[in-house]
């Protein structure tokens, strides 16, 4: 079996940028209640533990509420769906072609939630309790198949309105 080995660091770094509009979403919701909230691109590997390509990172107020830590941890999951819609109205998308590929592409890539998206959501009022998104905690067994899911599920719905 072949071992999985990190990507290289530009290209990592890369592919991190990418997911920019992703962690800006998470940012978005988070920023009024943090001063030090900051998006970060990690390394693979950092103290023995995989990190993600980039991860909205930092303190945050002790009075933020569930609800709020909720929303930020699934907002890109909820907001480039929006987009798509909002496009197709705006520009009536339909049809194949490069460019409607291209948009379904960067559209499901940006909503799809990670597993740690997932684990904030089912983890809400520890993530709170804790004042941070840089603690480390027990991951809900559900995060990871929920976000394979979600995934499959959001990629279908941009599909859906972007080609249909």
């Amino acid at each position: 079996m072949e071992e999985d080995r990190p990507l290289p660091g530009p290209v990592r770094l890369l592919v991190g940028a990418l997911t920019l509009p992703h962690e800006l979403a998470h940012y978005l919701v988070f920023a009024p209640w943090s001063r030090s909230l900051h998006i970060e691109f990690g390394s693979s590997r950092q103290g023995g533990m995989d990190l993600p390509l980039a991860r909205v990172a930092g303190e945050f107020s002790p009075s933020i509420p569930t609800a709020v830590v909720r929303l930020g941890a699934i907002a890109p999951t909820l907001l480039f769906p929006l987009v798509a819609i909002v496009l197709d109205l705006a520009l009536g998308l339909s049809g194949l072609s490069a460019g409607s590929l291209a948009l379904v592409a960067a559209l499901a890539f940006w909503a799809a939630p990670s597993h740690g998206d997932v684990n904030v959501f089912i983890r809400a009022a520890a993530v709170q309790e804790s004042g941070s998104f840089d603690a480390r905690g027990r991951t809900s067994g559900a995060a990871r198949p929920a976000s394979t899911l979600l995934t499959v599920l959001v990629t279908w719905l941009v599909a859906g309105v972007v080609l249909l």
